[in-house]
């Protein structure tokens, strides 16, 4: 039986960097924490569900008290995303609320706004609009900084290649985010049972350049940058 006392959080892209350490999170906070993922797994409790499935069953969100949708389908091939991502979070927010889950959180990013040039910022702003009609939450985090995710990609590139393509001088701001710093800014929405956008990351921008030759120093590498007109960047 269900400890009254005791809340239900439940985290799509639980296998992924973001979603892993919410779950740690929040297991350490008392909550009974369940991942949802594509494939079954020991690591955890977990329920499968794949964004491609048109069909939700009503035992996804069993005694679900709380949602956090961190899951995204990355390109593959001429597979669409865009249509994977933007309908499968539409329908998994519509099942939620039928069942009675009191708070959606949706895990974005600082790429999501009008103008958004690449694919991934224009899916993430989409389904921010859908998660706000419906008086959820957004979280739009800047680069999240851990070992995991696209930082851990970028750190393993450069140390590999030391090739880093600067696109109109590298002048491009950039903001970011320790997952530690994520993971209790989240904490906080859900505990407050907040709605509306929150964005997390550091108040001073830096320099595309200049985060890669912290990160270069870091690692004790030395990076050779790769001027590339900004146009290039828009094509």
């Amino acid at each position: 039986m269900k400890n009254p006392t005791r809340q239900t959080i439940l985290i799509s892209g639980a296998s992924g960097f973001i979603g892993r350490a919410l779950l740690l999170y929040f297991e350490q906070q008392q909550f009974r924490t369940i991942g949802l993922v594509r494939k079954q797994t020991a690591a955890f409790e977990s329920r499968v569900f794949d964004m491609n499935e048109q069909h939700i069953p009503d035992s996804l969100f069993q005694e679900v008290d709380v949602f956090i949708h961190a899951a995204y389908i990355k390109q593959h091939g001429n597979e669409d995303t865009y249509t994977i991502n933007v309908e499968g979070s539409r329908r998994l927010l519509e099942a939620a609320l039928k069942a009675g889950v009191k708070q959606v959180v949706f895990i974005s990013s600082l790429a999501a706004h009008d103008g958004a040039l690449s694919v991934y910022g224009k899916q993430k702003h989409a389904i921010e609009k859908i998660m706000l009609e419906k008086q959820q939450a957004v979280i739009r985090p800047g680069l999240v900084l851990g070992h995991g995710g696209l930082f851990a990609s970028l750190t393993a590139h450069l140390k590999k290649s030391r090739k880093i393509p600067l696109f109109g001088g590298g002048l491009q701001p950039l903001q970011t985010v320790h997952i530690d710093d994520l993971v209790q800014a989240i904490a906080v929405v859900v505990n407050k049972e907040l709605t509306g956008v929150f964005t997390v990351a550091e108040k001073e921008a830096i320099s595309f350049r200049r985060f890669y030759e912290l990160l270069a120093a870091s690692q004790q590498v030395k990076p050779q940058f790769i001027p590339f007109p900004y146009w290039m960047m828009r094509m």
